[in-house]
């Protein structure tokens, strides 16, 4: 079943679809923190704004409703 991201602007879509990521299933599969990292390491001007859209989107939920301790986790995971 295909499952529209929530927060994810057009270019980071674009990111996702370099990683073959196009699916909310995609998206959980790989793991937002994962996703980041390699968003990040081709495209070293994602901020951590990125990790936040993913991680709202792979909860489905707006990145602004994000836990403090998902935030602080994802950020532990991080290296």
């Amino acid at each position: 079943m295909h499952h529209t991201m929530r927060n994810i602007v057009p270019v980071s879509r674009q990111w996702l679809a370099d990683m073959d990521i196009l699916t909310l299933n995609e998206l959980r599969h790989a793991g937002a923190v994962a996703a980041y990292q390699h968003s990040l390491s081709r495209q070293p001007q994602a901020t951590q704004n990125l990790l936040w859209s993913l991680l709202g989107a792979e909860h489905h939920i707006g990145w602004r409703e994000l836990a403090d301790e998902t935030q602080r986790s994802a950020l532990e995971q991080l290296p």
